[in-house]
């Protein structure tokens, strides 16, 4: 499960079914989970005495852990694996440094402080959308020029950008 967390692009599963224990355990460590209006979530844990501080055995339908925000879209029945894959497919279809990057965000900024986690998100989605800025004009052709140099590449551009180090090889961030 660990690694699902930390995997660095946005998992999406699709949920069908009774999702107990280690299952809900796994819809918590995705990032965009989708089921059905019919599917539930228990805890099990206490029954087997793995932990103690929970509260028994707790049954949640999918529209509660849809309001509380643990399951991201609800689908009809028969739909939910077409409805995530049509998710990931929009993730995909997103800029691959974008999608990694807000996701490093999320991620880091559950260890920091609120005025500290805050700053981090503005100062890195900042970077991202200059990153994606400066892209798109190199792409239209207007990006020759960048702080005075002619030709300057697109890594020298986003080496000069304040949070985040320069995109290279598959990860934008490193520890």
């Amino acid at each position: 499960m660990i690694a699902i967390y930390n995997y660095r692009k946005p998992t999406v599963p699709a949920i069908a079914g009774i999702a107990p224990g280690y299952g809900m355990d796994l819809a918590n460590m995705c990032d965009v989970t989708v089921t059905s209006k019919n599917e539930q979530f228990r805890s099990t844990q206490v029954k087997y005495t793995i932990n103690g501080s929970f509260h028994g055995m707790v049954r949640f339908l999918a529209e509660e852990v849809y309001r509380v925000g643990l399951v991201n879209e609800l689908a009809f029945i028969g739909q939910i694996r077409a409805t995530a894959m049509k998710l990931a497919k929009n993730i995909d279809e997103a800029r691959s440094e974008m999608t990694t990057g807000l996701k490093e965000v999320a991620r880091r900024s559950n260890n920091m402080d609120h005025m500290g986690a805050t700053a981090y998100e503005l100062c890195v989605t900042s970077d991202l959308v200059q990153r994606n800025q400066f892209t798109r004009m190199i792409k239209e052709g207007s990006g020759k020029k960048y702080k005075g140099k002619e030709n300057s590449s697109l890594g020298e551009a986003l080496s000069s950008i304040s949070c985040m180090p320069p995109a290279t090889g598959d990860r934008v961030f490193r520890d």
